[in-house]
């Protein structure tokens, strides 16, 4: 087993690895809103069906499949993962819930990659594959508990751990955040460890932190690409001093004494420091989503051109719909070129003068943005 140690990044100013860029995160106070019409040049909205058998909350995850179909892990109502064609039409659910060898307890997570659909049963260690279409093909039993992973290669995962001190990965007193696993030969190679003594419940807990070959850490300002010979630093977010100032004294308090899942949620949510919520990265430009007081920011990177540009509203998405006017929520998904965000059949209507008859209990909207080849300055 083979990786490197894991610390916490604690000085804005310090020598990157190569390839690895700086993003300059500006956290302004004042609500800055980010205008659609500057990155975006059209959008599509797609009703997803709604019946007894599709019916569905807020998405935990959305995966654009390349033909066009839609899986939507939901873990609110459905408990399932659900396929949608292009247009919204509900399709098949995928697998089917129970103990057996081709069955899941609970969807974890789900990743479509090399013509396949895979699904994370995390409480019973074990991935499952089907074909495109959804047809049950094999199941891969893992090493220990994951709760988040994306495939480096075919039958190849990359499983993400959240600092769980799984005892059948410990190297040398430590643990690893990240394996690399092939079932073929059964080889795990761990990165990013940690020491026990760290209560995974003093750490921010946010949403697919393993995600399209992306790993992000809780205060680790990190974002890491990730392939079969491991992670390698892609971004490091930079700040004002005195919000790592705020962070290191936290990280402090993790590493002396025992923190409770309160004191991580006064953390997020009145820290004064940037909480790295979410990451997307597109064909030309990539998004981070940072969260602070209350606060929401949305920072967009295009890698070609260095530009950037930075939004922030207080308890709402700083996204701004100038086209049609219709509130839409926070990006939950990017591919190629395409944005994915939700809006609500009431505010479609409400916004746009719709002729499509919706009830209150429908499924929520998905919205498709078109993305600009580089942002409007």
């Amino acid at each position: 087993m083979a990786g490197f140690f894991f610390f916490s990044c604690r000085q804005p100013e310090t020598a990157l690895p190569e390839g690895c860029t700086p993003v300059q995160l500006r956290l302004e106070d004042e609500a800055v809103p980010l205008l659609l019409s500057r990155m975006a040049d059209s959008l599509r909205y797609i009703p997803l069906e709604t019946n007894d058998s599709s019916l569905i909350g807020y998405p935990a995850k959305l995966v654009p499949m390349d033909n066009g179909n839609f899986l939507i892990l939901d873990a609110d109502k459905a408990n399932a993962v659900l396929m949608f064609d292009a247009h919204g039409r509900f399709l098949r659910p995928i697998g089917t819930k129970g103990q057996g060898p081709s069955e899941f307890l609970q969807p974890s997570d789900v990743v479509y990659a090399y013509g396949h659909i895979y699904i994370l049963d995390a409480s019973q260690k074990k991935i499952l594959k089907y074909t495109a279409e959804g047809s049950f093909v094999e199941t891969f039993r893992l090493p220990a508990y994951a709760y988040y992973f994306c495939c480096v290669a075919e039958d190849v995962f990359a499983l993400g751990f959240d600092f769980t001190a799984n005892p059948e990965l410990q190297r040398g007193g430590q643990f690893p955040n990240l394996l690399i696993f092939n079932p073929a030969n059964v080889r795990q190679d761990g990165y990013l460890y940690f020491d026990p003594d760290i209560s995974p419940s003093a750490y921010v807990a946010t949403t697919n932190n393993l995600c399209e070959a992306h790993l992000r850490i809780p205060l680790n300002d990190t974002i890491y690409h990730v392939d079969a010979q491991g992670p390698a630093p892609r971004y490091v977010l930079r700040y004002a001093a005195k919000y790592l100032q705020t962070k290191n004294d936290y990280v402090e308090r993790i590493h002396s004494g025992q923190l409770t899942a309160d004191d991580a949620d006064r953390f997020y949510n009145e820290g004064n420091c940037p909480q790295l919520f979410n990451f997307f990265s597109g064909n030309d430009m990539d998004l981070f989503v940072v969260q602070m007081k209350g606060r929401l920011y949305l920072h967009l990177y295009c890698p070609a051109t260095g530009v950037s540009m930075e939004a922030s509203a207080h308890g709402k998405s700083p996204l701004e719909n100038d086209i049609d006017h219709c509130p839409l929520s926070l990006p939950i998904a990017m591919k190629g070129s395409k944005l994915y965000c939700l809006t609500t059949p009431a505010a479609l209507q409400e916004a746009t003068d719709t002729d499509m008859d919706f009830l209150e209990d429908d499924n929520p909207v998905l919205v498709e943005v078109s993305l600009k080849p580089a942002l409007d300055e």
